[in-house]
């Protein structure tokens, strides 16, 4: 067997009380934390607030995807739980379980529910809350342990395996690793969308030069709110209000391009995306001239201290507040308009805590490490050839989205519409390789979400589904490289498969089929690589809401068609390149048939 990733652990660590601890409890963060205890292993989970789930639970509560075939592993196990729940609560039949689309889409506190369950199950997980990251020891590549404060102090906390799941990459940071802040030139990795851009409608407008700086895409909150007045909490004028902060939606109203405060179409100011229960997860629009972003305000966020980091979090909260106030009660608005708005309220059974306001402000992207791989723009774009994306066959995981930042500056000369910076163009599904999550010289340290791509990769990767993908391969590859000392990325292959989790993108293809692991195995060596005849590129069906869809044409593996002499040939060859046994085919076989005799050199399929 070839060990494709050597990341030895030091002499003596056997001592050490856990096999691994993982700091950030976000979606990546439980992922690793759940599939390395169902390993086995003793494992800390470390999060620095008093909740779990990041984002998941924090406001972003309609999920960004396009095929739901795109989700499996750890996160399709939290879709069941969540669809489970409605199904049970309100029958098979009702809204609430129509509306939570296969449980993708889930009110916050039903996902908070549904993931402290799925943490409890694990005896050998701990969670640690309210744990602040102070330092790392680590020399060599090595991290030992961790230093935190909490409720009961300060306090080191040891490990044999770490893995940061945070946004802004704190531990890998805290431990030396290098990383990057802002935007790569066109030059650097030859990416279009790359460096200072005007993008609309498509077309990468005059005035984009290309070039590389230190900016970032904008944050902002992910505001759920509910439209049952039985449910509405208080929504007062917040302190230091300034109404002039939000006049340009008056300019708008005016030319008839906002005609909604909130509304599913890009006609409103925020965009208004339908949750369970009446309620809606509001998010910005890229052409309404005022949302809860404020381009430009978080650039010194990735490696800012707690305390300006806690102070760009009150000022993104102070300007989303008054801009919901503003909609509401400024009489320069048409009433109609006001009362339209004031139908929306923030729901008294979510984020007590906080107001009923989100606790978590939406990091879009912060450090980005230097890792083995770096992903890029040419990474998700379509072969015209075959319609699929890069083959990676070291491939861990796969996404389904478009490339897409919110932009890094507000808008203004020569495009006074555009945010510079804004950017969103369609892919097909990708494949992400292992070397994005492990950090140049890293040996015991895996990043699955500050992780290792361009900025404009990292436009395609930063979503939970995929960083959720990402951190049960970390979890996973955590145990394999304290049983080994090492990683061989076919292993740590087969056993996400066992898992159910997808390595390459299949539309056909369940994880609950037979067929699961082979066709996942094969993929990862070009087998549906297939030419696709010339039709059309990115035919892609609407599917229940705002950006969902059908699986893209030619992403099937179609295991009842024949097999024919020119595939059976390729394939074959393919297998030859990876020291396969290649059995001729038998007359009349099935592509599907041909797949099922086939062996992994060294294992057992489906052990």
């Amino acid at each position: 067997m070839v060990w494709r990733w050597f990341l030895l652990l030091a002499a003596g660590s056997g001592c050490w009380a856990q096999d691994v601890v993982v700091y950030g409890a976000t979606p990546a963060g439980i992922a690793a934390a759940l599939n390395a205890a169902r390993s086995g292993r003793t494992v800390t989970l470390v999060e620095p607030s008093g909740d779990v789930g990041g984002m998941l639970t924090g406001g972003l509560s309609y999920t960004d995807f396009r095929s739901v075939e795109s989700l499996q592993g750890t996160f399709r196990d939290y879709m069941e739980r969540v669809e489970r729940h409605y199904r049970t609560r309100y029958g098979a039949d009702s809204p609430q379980v129509r509306d939570s689309f296969f449980g993708a889409l889930a009110e916050p506190h039903v996902s908070r529910g549904v993931l402290e369950a799925m943490l409890a199950e694990q005896p050998s997980l701990t969670v640690r809350r309210r744990r602040q990251l102070q330092s790392a020891e680590a020399a060599d590549g090595v991290i030992r342990r961790i230093r935190v404060t909490g409720p009961e102090g300060e306090e080191w906390i040891p490990g044999r395996v770490f893995i940061d799941a945070t946004y802004e990459g704190d531990l890998a940071a805290a431990a030396g690793f290098a990383f990057r802040v802002g935007r790569e030139s066109t030059r650097e990795f030859g990416e279009r969308f790359a460096g200072h851009i005007y993008f609309k409608d498509g077309r990468i407008l005059d005035g984009s030069t290309g070039a590389g700086d230190h900016k970032i895409q904008c944050y902002n909150f992910r505001v759920v709110m509910t439209e049952d007045p039985a449910n509405a909490a208080p929504l007062p004028r917040p302190a230091g209000y300034r109404p002039e902060r939000y006049e340009r939606i008056l300019e708008g109203i005016r030319a008839g391009t906002i005609q909604h405060p909130m509304a599913e179409a890009k006609t409103g100011v925020l965009r208004l995306q339908r949750l369970p229960n009446g309620k809606s997860d509001m998010n910005d629009v890229n052409t309404s001239p005022v949302g809860f972003g404020l381009p430009g305000q978080n650039w010194d966020y990735p490696t800012a201290s707690p305390e300006r980091r806690a102070a760009i979090f009150e000022e993104h909260r102070q300007y989303a507040l008054g801009l919901l106030y503003f909609l509401r009660n400024d009489d320069r608005l048409p009433e109609a308009f006001r009362a339209e708005a004031r139908r929306w309220n923030l729901p008294k059974d979510e984020f007590a805590e906080s107001g009923h306001f989100p606790p978590s402000l939406y990091v879009r992207e912060a450090r980005r490490f230097l890792g083995e791989t770096v992903f890029t723009e040419h990474d998700v774009m379509a072969d015209p050839e075959t319609q699929r994306s890069r083959l990676q066959p070291e491939s861990i995981a796969v996404g389904d989205y478009v490339i897409n930042s919110h932009g890094v500056d507000a808008a203004g000369p020569p495009y006074p519409d555009v945010r510079e910076g804004y950017v969103v163009f369609g892919t097909v599904p990708y494949q992400i390789p292992f070397g994005v999550m492990v950090p140049q010289g890293a040996r015991n340290l895996f990043v699955p979400g500050a992780m290792s791509a361009s900025h404009v990769g990292f436009g395609a990767l930063r979503l939970e589904p995929i960083w959720t993908a990402l951190g049960q391969a970390a979890g996973v590859a955590a145990d394999l490289l304290l049983a080994d000392g090492a990683v061989a990325v076919s292993k740590l292959q087969a056993e996400l498969h066992r898992r159910g989790a997808m390595t390459f993108y299949v539309s056909d293809v369940p994880r609950t089929s037979p067929d699961w692991q082979i066709v996942q195995t094969v993929g990862n060596l070009g087998f549906f690589h297939e030419p696709a005849g010339g039709a059309p590129m990115l035919t892609r069906r609407p599917r229940f809401g705002l950006q969902y869809s059908f699986a893209p044409e030619h992403h099937a593996a179609r295991l009842e068609d024949p097999l024919t002499p020119e595939t059976a040939a390729r394939w074959r060859e393919l297998l030859r390149r990876a020291r396969w046994e290649d059995p001729a085919p038998a007359a009349g076989e099935t592509r599907g048939g041909y797949l099922r005799r086939l062996r992994p050199p060294g294992q057992s399929r489906g052990k």
